[in-house]
């Protein structure tokens, strides 16, 4: 992206679409691209419970790692963004629709959604905005969360990838 003549605004919003983009074709250099280099804060804790992850941003690539590739497809839709920038720091506030989708004879359902919304704390570096903290806010989910969840893990585990993408996509 040539993004010599987008706002501030309009680079958070492409910076976070992008990670999502990213998830969804599982290009994990790009993903990290996407996030601050150090400590970041995922929170999923509406979703998963626990409490959310504070450390590494490779450790953290490497947890979305071990679960993701087992679907076959993944989709998250980010809508309705706000954008909030105060100097070098900004927030940005979406709705979020993730679909992830595993046809099977295993399970109750080929899919589950999680739907919700986004804050996201970003950093401006340069010139370019990265992520430092994402926070889901869970406000349903439909089909089988947690038996997709488990059969798309051990995919995962024993990595048999179902996605028809280029394997160097695979490589972090």
């Amino acid at each position: 992206m040539s993004d010599g003549n987008l706002s501030d605004e309009q680079k958070i919003i492409f910076t976070v679409c992008h990670a999502l983009n990213c998830v969804d074709k599982l290009d994990w250099v790009g993903y990290k691209e996407c996030f601050v280099k150090g400590e970041v804060i995922y929170d999923y804790t509406s979703l998963n419970g626990g409490e959310p992850y504070r450390g590494d941003v490779d450790a953290f690539i490497n947890l979305v790692v071990q679960t993701l590739p087992g679907y076959q497809a993944t989709s998250h839709q980010s809508a309705n963004h706000e954008v909030s920038i105060e100097g070098e720091s900004a927030v940005f506030k979406s709705s979020i629709i993730a679909t992830h989708y595993l046809p099977n004879k295993v399970t109750s359902s080929d899919f589950w959604q999680a739907i919700g919304f986004y804050e996201i704390n970003l950093q401006k570096f340069a010139d370019v905005w990265k992520i430092n903290q994402l926070k889901f806010i869970k406000t349903m989910v439909l089909g089988d969360c947690i038996g997709l969840r488990k059969l798309a893990k051990n995919l995962s585990d024993n990595k048999r990838h179902p996605r028809n993408f280029d394997s160097k996509i695979y490589t972090y």
